[in-house]
């Protein structure tokens, strides 16, 4: 089994992947005219074409196997089954499945979408896992039958084959028809002047985008056979139902529908005479084709910038992680801010990777270096070395420093002309717990906290003793005995049930504190949820993808009411259906 190559253009400014072919390469000036879909061909050549198009014997396929990790699904296991297209087919309707949809009538359908009454099996399809930035393939049928299908059925036509991905609605994929926006992800091309990429394979390979958002998402292939007349061109398409897991944070742009994206007249949908695959006059010249659609691109730029502090009477130097997102065609858009402050390890992996999945819904993301007292910005290993520095650094800094943090901070993402001016923070265990005392400056209106800290037992910094009194000193300055000074803020409360760091009577004086100090609060307690449940990295067994999926929401929820997103005039590139 031969494999073809993938031909897949996806821009990230902090994940580029490259691509085997230039297929965003403009047409060169002596590529022949296209034949409008209106204008006959030779009687006799179309006669040819025709008989070719009801030829069903070895020609025919459909994209109905996964392929993830090296391991094939079977027929229709993860890809929605499709009708049969053909009655003289009904005593064998496993063939019938593999007859192509027509330009002519079938891409104003509503077949065109995932196959021939597609929507009809997707209650019955499987949802298969796919990591972002690995790769997967969709494979051909092979009939179990006495039929050409199990005797190393091939992709017989020349063509190019496109991958998208249209994630549903609130995750159900059962409940989604396809009806909604489309982004390409990969498209598989010429292989050189004279040869199409696909034709005699048995496989379509494509990487799925490693700032991919996570989420549950239809996968669609579309493969077909090329003419100089969009209108007899022959159509493959199916749909698999995937969940995409990653680091996310990326922004796709470039949506399209089906149907409504092509028509007879789309781009890309013909070739050239002198392209067909009949012998030409002269060289083929295929790498002078340009798909339909451009390859989406998902677009944060990560960067940093040292910032000067002075706390306790010393001047000092911090690092700041700036994770920003961009919109194609909207050049002036403003996004709010968020502060995200890391746990005792400093900007991680996992810290990184929640910062791009906030950046890619629209905010600005700055992440300090906590420790820059006593370290450079580098993060802190997750064993015990690192576990003891982290301790020992969070009570030795001194709350004056932490809050200097914090100011210079927000003071930084007021200085980017690309912030709305808008405030957020969040951030998880000792960050979940320095988001919250952040959001006592007026600048800053909405807090989401993960697992906070110390705040019940009054020990974040210096301290002689843990103080979970209900009431503190007259001068404390420890977050507890400040709660009243987030009285202009909406702030979310994150824990786990199962969380020792923080057990229910310290949850529960936290609570009662933000009550009683008329703080707008959301309080939410996961019931098998223990300490560090979001941190999808040596986190001992306590990840827990599925609340993480649901607190993610719940900050979304906070910072897209209270924080907006100002998009500016928008450039006049042509419509947007969709920014994000």
């Amino acid at each position: 089994m031969r494999s073809n190559q993938l031909s897949c253009y996806i821009k990230s400014d902090c994940f580029p992947l490259s691509s085997n072919i230039d297929f965003e390469k403009p047409p060169s000036s002596d590529t022949q005219t296209l034949r409008p879909a209106s204008t006959a061909p030779d009687t006799m050549k179309a006669f040819g074409i025709f008989a070719l198009l009801l030829n069903g014997a070895s020609a025919h396929y459909a994209f109905s196997r996964l392929i993830i990790g090296g391991v094939e699904s079977g027929d229709w296991e993860y890809v929605r089954d499709v009708a049969n297209g053909d009655k003289q087919f009904n005593a064998n309707p496993e063939y019938g499945k593999v007859v192509p949809q027509m330009g002519t009538p079938d891409l104003t359908s509503t077949n065109i979408t995932c196959g021939r009454n597609a929507f009809a099996s997707a209650g019955r399809t499987k949802t298969a896992t796919i990591q972002a930035g690995s790769q997967a393939s969709f494979g051909i049928h092979i009939d179990g039958g006495n039929h050409y299908l199990a005797q190393g059925a091939e992709i017989n036509h020349r063509g190019p084959a496109m991958i998208w991905l249209s994630r549903a609605p609130n995750d159900v994929l059962e409940a989604y028809s396809g009806n909604g926006h489309w982004f390409k992800i990969g498209y598989v091309g010429p292989k050189n002047d004279s040869h199409w990429e696909t034709f005699q394979q048995q496989e379509v390979h494509f990487k799925i985008p490693k700032t991919t958002p996570p989420g549950k998402y239809l996968l669609r292939i579309e493969h077909f056979w090329i003419l100089p007349w969009a209108h007899m061109s022959q159509w493959y398409v199916n749909c698999a139902h995937v969940e995409i897991v990653g680091q996310g944070g990326g922004v796709p742009e470039g949506f399209a529908r089906f149907p409504g994206t092509y028509n007879l007249k789309t781009p890309g949908l013909m070739v050239t005479e002198n392209q067909h695959m009949f012998p030409p006059a002269g060289p083929k010249d295929l790498l002078q084709y340009t798909p339909p659609l451009p390859v989406c691109k998902m677009l944060i730029k990560e960067s940093y910038v040292d910032v000067a502090t002075s706390a306790d009477g010393k001047d000092g130097s911090m690092r700041i992680y700036v994770f920003h997102p961009s919109i194609p065609g909207y050049p002036n858009a403003k996004f709010p801010g968020v502060c995200l402050f890391s746990e005792i390890y400093q900007v991680t992996g996992p810290v990184a990777r929640f910062a791009r999945q906030i950046a890619g819904q629209g905010y600005i993301v700055a992440a300090p270096s906590s420790y820059h007292d006593f370290t450079g910005p580098e993060a802190l290993a997750y064993d015990v070395p690192g576990t003891d520095k982290g301790n020992a650094w969070k009570v030795e800094k001194t709350l004056e420093s932490y809050d200097e943090d914090s100011r210079r901070t927000v003071d930084h993402l007021l200085t980017l002309p690309t912030c709305t001016g808008l405030i957020g923070s969040t951030g998880m265990c000792l960050g979940g717990h320095l988001a919250v005392r952040a959001a006592l400056d007026p600048r800053i209106t909405a807090c989401t906290s993960y697992f906070a800290t110390d705040i019940h037992t009054r020990t974040l910094g210096p301290h002689t003793a843990a103080n979970a009194a209900a009431s503190g000193p007259d001068d404390s300055a420890h977050t507890l005995d400040r709660l009243p000074r987030l009285a202009h803020a909406e702030v979310a409360m994150i824990f786990g049930v199962k969380d020792t760091h923080v057990p229910a009577a310290g949850r529960d004086l936290i609570r009662a504190k933000l009550r009683d100090a008329g703080v707008t609060t959301s309080f939410y307690e996961f019931a098998w949820a223990q300490h560090a449940f979001i941190r999808d990295e040596l986190s001992k067994g306590r990840y827990d993808p599925a609340i993480t999926k649901v607190c993610f929401e719940v900050l979304l929820e906070l910072f897209g009411r209270v924080l907006k997103t100002d998009l500016g005039p928008k450039e006049n590139i042509g419509e947007v259906e969709h920014v994000c």
